[in-house]
């Protein structure tokens, strides 16, 4: 889970500089498949010594955790720890 912004991970560039943090990306399928995705990210951060958990669910979004839910997460730990974007 402390990979999920590195090569290779569910939330791939969307690191925040001098802020390593942690999370898990989410994605379920509504109506057997056939309606809108719904979406989730749960994080924490800094990673080694956490003060502050989340977690951002967003309701049929029709996408995917990595590029619904994860987006709205950093834009919170950017603001929350004052980093830049």
């Amino acid at each position: 889970m402390a990979k999920v912004t590195d090569p290779g991970g569910t939330a791939y560039g969307l690191a925040i500089d001098g802020l390593p943090y942690s999370g898990k990306t989410g994605t379920v399928e509504t109506a057997g498949g056939n309606g809108p995705n719904t979406t989730w990210f749960v994080a924490w951060a800094p990673t080694t010594q956490p003060h502050l958990a989340l977690a951002v669910f967003v309701d049929r979004s029709g996408g995917y955790g990595a590029t619904v839910a994860a987006p709205i997460a950093r834009q919170i730990l950017v603001k929350y720890f004052n980093k830049k974007p």
